[in-house]
C-alpha cells in the first residue's frame, strides 16, 4: 500500500541503531502477515498530544512535531503504550514491561491492529520521541520501548516460541547490546 511505502521511507531515514531496524523489519512482516489491513485503529485515549497533532494535521512527514520536554514525552508515550497492553502486562509498574504473553490470545485484540491507524501509530510515536533525543545519549527507556514494540509485533505474528535460535541469540547478545548503546544518528531533521 502507498501509505506503507511512504511510512517506511520516512522511518528508515531515522538511524536509531539495530533495535530500530529490527522493529521496522518485524512490523513490516506483521503488516504482511495481516494482509495489510486498513480498518481497525489503536485507542487514542491518553495518546501523546504531539502524536495526535501529527495524525490530525494530515500526517505530514515534513512537519513532524518536536516534543518540548523529551523526558516528559517519553513518560506519556510509555503510559499510553502500557494502557494498550493486555491486562497482565498493563498491571505491571515495571519498565520495561514484562514480556510474558497473556494466556488468553483474545487479550491481544486491542493491539492486533495493522494499517495506517494500527501499530504504525505507536511506531510514529517512537519516531517523534527519537527526533528530540540527544544523539550522544539515547535513554534506556527509548531503547526498551523500541524493543517492546518489536516484541509485541513478534507475539502478534505468533513468534513467541523461538527455542530453535537460542544459541544464535546468545552469540548475537553482545552485538545487540553494543548496537543499543550506540549513539542515535538521524539523517532527517524534523521541525515543529
Amino acid at each position: 500500500p502507498a501509505w506503507l511505502t511512504q511510512a517506511v521511507g520516512y522511518l528508515e531515514d531515522i538511524e536509531a541503531g539495530d533495535s530500530w531496524e529490527g522493529l521496522l523489519d518485524t512490523w513490516q512482516e506483521l503488516e504482511s502477515a495481516m494482509d495489510y489491513p486498513d480498518g481497525k485503529r489503536l485507542s487514542a485515549k491518553s495518546r501523546p498530544e504531539e502524536l495526535s497533532r501529527w495524525i490530525n494535521g494530515g500526517r505530514n512527514y515534513d512537519k513532524m512535531p518536536m516534543p518540548d520536554d523529551v523526558e516528559e514525552y517519553g513518560k506519556r508515550w510509555r503510559a499510553w503504550w502500557t494502557k494498550l497492553q493486555p491486562k497482565p502486562r498493563r498491571d505491571s509498574d515495571d519498565w520495561p514491561l514484562p514480556q510474558t504473553p497473556p494466556e488468553n490470545e483474545d487479550h491481544w485484540e486491542p493491539l492486533r491492529r495493522g494499517g495506517p491507524n494500527g501499530l504504525f501509530v505507536a511506531i510514529m510515536g517512537l519516531a517523534i520521541w527519537s527526533s528530540a533525543l540527544n544523539e550522544d545519549d539515547v535513554p534506556d527507556d527509548f531503547i526498551a520501548a523500541v524493543e517492546d514494540v518489536t516484541w509485541v509485533c513478534s507475539i502478534l505474528m505468533g513468534d513467541d516460541d523461538d527455542d530453535d535460535n537460542d544459541d544464535e541469540e546468545e552469540e548475537d547478545g553482545e552485538e545487540e547490546e553494543a548496537a543499543a548503546a550506540a549513539p542515535l544518528r538521524k539523517k532527517r531533521r524534523t521541525s515543529r
